[in-house]
């Protein structure tokens, strides 16, 4: 009987090891280099001041952290469209920055 209960211990580790890899594996390819699109705080503040505060309040910005990427994608391709100083890869960085962003945050928030 403890041969059979060391064997299911063994079985139920092999089978929650395998799920791990697998839900690791499944979360990474849906976020391909999701790890070199996102942007440190510094330049994403920085971005930030350059880009939207020239037409923008921080506190415009700070009432809509909390929106995921896909919502400052659209917007921040919006502001590009209309003439904001934003290339390509700074609407991908900055919506990955300001979607990472919890509402409130500091220094957007001050």
């Amino acid at each position: 009987m403890k041969i059979s209960k060391e064997r299911d211990v063994s079985t139920m580790m092999k089978f929650l090891c395998l799920l791990a890899f697998v839900l690791v594996f499944m979360a990474s390819a849906e976020n391909p280099g999701r790890a070199t699109d996102t942007v440190d705080a510094a330049t994403g503040e920085a971005l930030l001041h350059r880009a939207c505060t020239v037409c923008h309040t921080s506190e415009n910005v700070c009432a809509n952290l909390g929106r995921d990427e896909a919502w400052w994608q659209s917007t921040l391709t919006r502001m590009r469209q209309q003439g904001a100083a934003l290339s390509a890869d700074d609407v991908n960085s900055e919506s990955a920055y300001l979607a990472a962003q919890a509402p409130g945050a500091a220094p957007i928030c001050k």
